[in-house]
């Protein structure tokens, strides 16, 4: 049994390795949509912009990203962690900078994501990629 399993695997890696005649991609063609990534921006059926963390089976762990105008507070609000995404992350309105709300992070199913917004940049992620409770 087992080394039936065995053989099965190398025989199908090694059909993986080489297409098979008349199944290859043809250039140009853009893969489906895989979902949520972490690193990337998305906007939820909510509709909140949020940060992918992690990406689980069938559920991502985000951060909200709010947009506001400098020196905006809010007495009502209970003060919250802020980090200040560089210019340009996200499509900023006028007068406004784009923040990560990084004292919070909770679960959202995949099904819930609506259209991507774009991604963070490298340093940024390095900041905030502990969030995700994992890494």
């Amino acid at each position: 049994m087992a080394l039936s399993l065995v053989t099965a695997l190398v025989d199908g890696g090694g059909r993986l390795a080489r297409p098979l005649e008349g199944r290859r991609r043809r250039r140009g063609v853009p893969l489906p949509d895989r979902g949520p990534r972490p690193g990337e921006i998305w906007w939820t059926r909510a509709p909140l912009l949020v940060l992918v963390l992690d990406v689980r089976m069938d559920c991502a762990r985000v951060a909200r990203i709010s947009a506001e105008r400098p020196g905006d507070v809010r007495p009502q609000e209970a003060p919250a962690t802020k980090l200040a995404l560089p210019p340009g992350t996200v499509a900023d309105a006028p007068g406004k900078v784009s923040t990560l709300l990084t004292d919070a992070a909770w679960e959202v199913e995949l099904t819930e994501f609506g259209q991507r917004a774009g991604e963070i940049d490298p340093d940024t992620w390095a900041q905030v990629r502990h969030l995700s409770g994992g890494s």
